[in-house]
């Protein structure tokens, strides 16, 4: 990192004299923040004064197949009463209220790590589980199709509301693969996890 980049966030070694505090290398539109132990997030630049009040570190408790998530402890002196805060909860409540019983705080590319705001949006626990990124086990590269080996043809299903909803079985791939995209246009909108698949698989949005 270059020396004229590089940000140290003094103002937590207050609360927290054993922590190293985060630095923070300054990109064109956002920050890349990294925390004692060189694990790094990113954050909107917006966001980086309020952020810069507390130590983020990874939290082991939470790590996906994309990454892992950070979190810091709050201030005694704040509403959260010295609590753990996720970041990027953190930071959608900056810009919103509290997040809605029911909802959690969802990262679009599916990558914990990077809490810049335009990447998190509020989604029901439908919608966040289906944005999980595709299972180890997968053996169609795309999340809802799965080979079904003693029928020998492809399964298609998506979950929706906390209920699974088959969609039907198709002895070619892609035509599975076409009934999870159009599920998810249906259940979900613009806001399906795998919508960059459509103009691939001829998906039409505006059918409906």
């Amino acid at each position: 990192m270059k020396e004229n980049n590089l940000r140290t966030q003094d103002k937590c070694l207050k609360d927290h004299p054993n922590f190293k505090g985060n630095q923070y290398q300054e990109k064109e539109n956002y920050f890349i923040g990294v925390d004692s132990k060189g694990n790094n997030f990113y954050i909107s630049k917006e966001d980086y004064e309020e952020c810069s009040k507390h130590c983020w570190s990874r939290t082991y408790g939470r790590v996906s197949k994309n990454g892992a998530y950070f979190s810091a402890r709050m201030s005694r002196k704040s509403h959260e009463g010295n609590k753990m805060k996720m970041l990027h909860n953190f930071i959608w409540e900056l810009h919103n209220e509290t997040i809605p019983k029911g909802y959690r705080v969802d990262h679009i590319n599916q990558k914990p790590w990077d809490c810049r705001y335009e990447n998190l949006r509020l989604a029901d626990k439908s919608l966040n589980s289906i944005n999980a990124g595709i299972r180890t086990n997968n053996t169609s590269g795309i999340t809802g199709v799965s080979f079904a080996n003693r029928e020998k043809n492809w399964r298609a299903f998506i979950n929706y509301k906390g209920k699974r909803i088959e969609l039907g079985r198709r002895k070619d791939k892609n035509e599975a693969i076409k009934l999870r995209l159009e599920a998810e246009l249906k259940y979900y909108g613009l806001l399906a996890p795998q919508k960059h698949l459509f103009k691939q698989y001829g998906i039409e949005v505006n059918k409906w």
